[in-house]
């Protein structure tokens, strides 16, 4: 019996973090032939054994040039499905989609209006308003002078966050009072424009799900127990779980985007309105999509079934347990015995995966000590 021959995918932004992530995922299909283009030519994932060919392309200056080489790639290979990961690369091929020879093999947003309602914080607030959408209190301050006057309409303490942006936390000021919030001002931490949010005393709770036009394809929902010390980072540990109502808010939100593509939805549970309440967008892939792996829910593999037209019933997203290596580390640095536990190593951390694909891991080993001396060295 003939084996099916691989999906050919190439990935255009391969110089981006969620590479590695992504990789694992589609090395635990084995169905997929990876080709992988990247602005930088060397990163860690170039070395991995799941990277069939890796082609490096500097970022030019015009971004047409980026979609000329993405289209003489498709036809060399003879790509089937292209996977962007990241919001840049993603945007880039909303705009000049009607340049891209395989516009139908790529599953995106079909217009950079519904891209940037769901990625800019300001646009999406005023967007969950006006569809009924349960999210916190926002508005955005185009100077100084602006967040002064919205200031009485909100109780503090109030979170201020930039529009676009905020990877781990990144921009986010936390406001407990006035004197802090003129603090910030005084010390330039804050730019404009910013969101005012109010804050929500509650726990987090994401949503990842996969779309076309609207309707969720595939999806789980994941509640975070382990976290970085940088407040407001993301989670380096995580369960998987059953949540209705978190379904049933991120399919209304999902639909009033007529979303395409994969999305990670922050939410968090308000404990004094004992409801989820969205706050951000990240449509891309995002930082714990092997945890949905280990739920049963490979979205990477899932995206190319559906963008060659294939259908499949909604998977079954059973629960679990993920950590990943970061976690685990944390975890064993608490509690030496846990090095013994072979639940926690073995099927709840990415361990394993790296074990099978050790390459990246000895070069990110050896690039981050390497930075690391040259600080210290103040070179």
């Amino acid at each position: 019996m003939q084996r099916n021959k691989p999906l050919k995918v190439l990935i255009p932004d391969g110089e981006s973090f969620y590479l590695q992530k992504v990789l694992t995922c589609f090395a635990a299909s084995g169905q997929v032939q990876l080709y992988v283009l990247s602005g930088k030519a060397y990163t860690a994932m170039r070395f991995s054994r799941h990277t069939h060919r890796f082609i490096y392309f500097p970022k030019p200056a015009d971004d047409r040039e980026w979609i000329g080489k993405v289209n003489d790639l498709c036809r060399t290979y003879k790509i089937d499905v292209i996977l962007p990961m990241f919001e840049d690369r993603i945007r880039t091929l909303i705009a000049l989609g009607d340049r891209l020879d395989l516009r139908d093999s790529v599953l995106i947003p079909g217009s950079l209006i519904q891209f940037d309602t769901a990625n800019d914080k300001g646009l999406l607030a005023g967007h969950m308003e006006a569809h009924g959408i349960p999210s916190p209190k926002s508005k955005v301050a185009q100077n100084k002078s602006q967040l002064l006057q919205l200031l009485p309409g909100f109780r503090l303490p109030i979170l201020l966050k930039p529009p676009l942006g905020t990877g781990g936390g990144d921009g986010i000021i936390p406001v407990e009072d006035r004197e802090s919030l003129h603090q910030a001002i005084e010390r330039e931490l804050v730019t404009f424009p910013i969101v005012v949010q109010e804050f929500i005393d509650g726990f987090d709770t994401g949503c990842n799900v996969l779309c076309k036009d609207g309707v969720i394809l595939a999806y789980t929902v994941q509640r975070g127990f382990l976290y970085d010390d940088k407040p407001f980072s993301p989670q380096m540990g995580l369960v998987l779980i059953d949540e209705k109502e978190v379904l049933e808010i991120a399919t209304r939100l999902m639909q009033s985007l007529r979303w395409t593509g994969v999305a990670n939805i922050d939410l968090i549970y308000d404990r004094k309105r004992r409801q989820y309440q969205v706050l951000e967008i990240n449509p891309r892939f995002w930082s714990t999509v092997e945890g949905s792996l280990f739920a049963g829910v490979n979205f990477p593999w899932l995206y190319c079934q559906a963008a060659t037209g294939k259908t499949f019933p909604i998977p079954l997203c059973r629960e679990a347990t993920f950590i990943n290596l970061k976690g685990l580390v944390s975890c064993i640095k608490k509690d030496k015995r846990k090095l013994f536990n072979r639940e926690l190593l073995w099927k709840q951390s990415t361990l394993k995966y790296a074990l099978r694909d050790p390459v990246p891991m000895i070069y990110h080993f050896i690039w981050r000590t390497r930075n690391i001396l040259l600080a210290r060295l103040g070179k």
